[in-house]
């Protein structure tokens, strides 16, 4: 026997919106749902959406009632994503929501948005809202909002910790949107804000070298051991057999003088040695992968040549 209670109870942690298939799990048959219909218990907001009466008509309340009416596995997204993540730029208001491309409704009022693929990481909850992650929404956010407000947005995510530079560009990378409208510019943004340090040196090399490898170069050596006059130096990639070194850099890197001056001296006695080393930052890997391929093969083809 259902306890109203509990669809009550449900309700209220829910800005006041329960769903249709709630209170029937709370125990109301599809009658008895009816007669509070009716009654006013309970007053209808979307088709399969409930509200509690007298629960206040909000921004957060009117989101989860049109997630909730756009079906399973539909979360907030966008502009009403990066409201709930509290990204600076973005304000309350709008009521935007992603489904699966298999799902296809459609409701005055909702801006419903279609994606390819919608994976459990893909969603979270925010104020018990489903809402897109937030480095879903900031690729969301790129297709929609001016280059100055998604900087914003962006930079607020990071200051807040709630994402780092190379997290959305993984989710750049995994959802294969490079061509999207608006990603060339997000991308850019994160290849300036990656180049304030230098990147781990794993992650540098797994991306270059994956890189290298889908245009059909050899594989690279990472970390390869190169004795240097009483030092050691061990490049992030390297081609032994034509002497090639390739190195993650940044502008920012160095600590201090006495580091700035050792990496130096370490770079010349390369070069002395005989080795041809290139340099490129976490930006010219992000936002330009094609410069960094192309440079990596003249260099193979001008030490293939003089061999």
């Amino acid at each position: 026997m259902c306890d109203d209670k509990e669809v009550m109870r449900r309700a209220a942690e829910q800005h006041g919106i329960v769903a249709r298939q709630e209170a029937l799990d709370a125990g109301l048959t599809h009658s008895a749902l009816q007669r509070r219909r009716v009654s006013g218990i309970l007053v209808p907001r979307h088709p399969r959406v409930l509200r509690a009466p007298g629960a206040p008509v909000t921004w957060r309340s009117e989101l989860l009632a049109a997630v909730l009416w756009a079906g399973e596995s539909a979360m907030a997204s966008h502009r009403a994503a990066g409201a709930l993540w509290r990204l600076d730029g973005i304000e309350e208001g709008a009521i935007d929501v992603t489904v699966p491309r298999r799902q296809a409704p459609q409701r005055s009022g909702i801006r419903v948005h279609r994606a390819v693929q919608l994976e459990p990481r893909h969603g979270k909850r925010v104020d018990g809202i489903p809402v897109a992650a937030v480095n879903l929404t900031l690729v969301q956010l790129a297709s929609i909002l001016r280059p100055d407000v998604l900087a914003t947005a962006l930079d607020s995510a990071l200051v807040q910790g709630l994402t780092r530079a190379d997290r959305v560009l993984d989710c750049v990378d995994g959802l294969g949107r490079r061509g999207r409208r608006g990603v060339g510019t997000l991308v850019e943004l994160l290849g300036e804000r990656m180049d304030g340090q230098r990147p781990h040196a794993s992650r540098f090399e797994r991306r270059l070298a994956a890189m290298l490898e889908r245009v059909g170069l050899p594989r690279a050596t990472r970390q390869y051991e190169i004795r240097l006059d009483g030092r050691v130096a061990r490049p992030d990639l390297a081609y032994p057999d034509l002497m090639i070194a390739i190195e993650a850099d940044s502008y920012r890197w160095h600590a201090g003088r006495s580091s700035w001056e050792s990496d130096l001296a370490r770079r010349t006695e390369l070069g002395t040695a005989g080795w041809l080393v290139l340099h490129f930052s976490w930006r010219k890997l992000v936002a330009e992968p094609e410069y960094v391929v192309k440079q990596v093969v003249a260099a193979r083809q001008l030490r293939t040549l003089a061999a």
